[in-house]
């Protein structure tokens, strides 16, 4: 028997067994759960580099974070008992720090932990709290939040629903959607989609390779850029504005009563709607463009 055929029959029953995952060889996971008072309103600033981040609103006075830790042992064959310390490790001493007005999670003391583990936070706090939220590889979730929100990830979606405050969302790879968000927002991706409704307020949307699509009432500016993707925005039947659209290849239409300001073509389209009001622009290198 060569070498190849025997690692192929040691491997084979391992597979055959049921419920067995190959993730099994090589993740471990434990949970911890913290609660602690809060006696006037904080900022939220959770990290995590590799991990989910979700954010919601609760009851005023106190803040709740649960987190899923996952590590990866040495390798394959790797011994449970290391992992099980560092777990034990991380419930004992959970990375929350609550000072000066700004409740950390996250944010390891030993910089060495966060690359040894992966840990993702359901966290719930009063709805007055600002929340900054970052993580290199996971999604994020805020929702019912009365406060600005920043929302980054390296590679990941991002959901916010429900805010009143400014918003941004940033993400390198992934899908951003927005809903219910009273205040400016700034929405961006390298290569993903960003859809959103009930806009109200100023907004800017920028993606490197995705579709926008976009619904709601403008209160300041839209700029709505895609390098390669379609764009469409849905205003109500009264809207006025300034419009300024331009597309390199694709089909441009407007549903609104569009007075032309300067020289119109089948790839630009620049004018009034009702008189005129905010900025509406948009830009894309390849994609359509509706705007009903």
């Amino acid at each position: 028997m060569n070498l190849k055929t025997c690692a192929k029959t040691l491997l084979l029953p391992l597979l055959l067994l049921p419920g067995l995952a190959m993730a099994d060889f090589f993740n471990k996971t434990g949970t911890f759960e913290s609660s602690l008072a809060l006696d006037e309103p904080v900022v939220l600033d959770a990290d995590t580099g590799s991990g989910s981040i979700e954010v919601r609103a609760g009851s005023g006075g106190e803040a709740t974070i649960r987190g899923e830790i996952r590590v990866r042992k040495g390798g394959f064959w790797g011994k449970d008992g290391d992992a099980d310390e560092l777990i034990q490790q991380i419930k004992d001493n959970p990375p929350i720090e609550l000072s000066g007005g700004r409740l950390k999670v996250g944010h390891f003391s030993d910089r060495r932990l966060s690359k040894k583990v992966s840990v993702s936070f359901e966290i719930v706090v009063p709805s007055d709290t600002e929340v900054i939220a970052d993580t290199g590889s996971g999604s994020i979730t805020v929702m019912n939040i009365e406060a600005p929100v920043s929302a980054d990830t390296g590679s990941g979606s991002v959901t916010l629903e429900n805010i009143t405050g400014s918003v941004n969302a940033d993400t390198g790879s992934g899908s951003v959607t927005l809903e219910n968000i009273i205040g400016s927002v700034r929405a961006d991706t390298g290569s993903g989609s960003i859809r959103a409704e009930k806009i109200d307020g100023t907004f800017h949307a920028d993606t490197g390779s995705g579709s926008v699509e976009v619904e709601g009432r403008q209160e300041g500016r839209w700029n709505l850029d895609t390098g390669s993707g379609s764009v469409s925005v849905d205003l109500p039947d009264d809207a006025a504005f300034d419009l300024n659209a331009e597309s390199n290849s694709g089909r441009i239409v407007i549903d609104h009563p569009v007075t032309a300001r300067g020289e119109t073509s089948k790839k630009h389209v620049k004018g009034e709607v009702r008189g005129g009001g905010p900025q509406l622009h948009i830009d894309t290198g390849s994609g359509a463009i509706r705007v009903e």
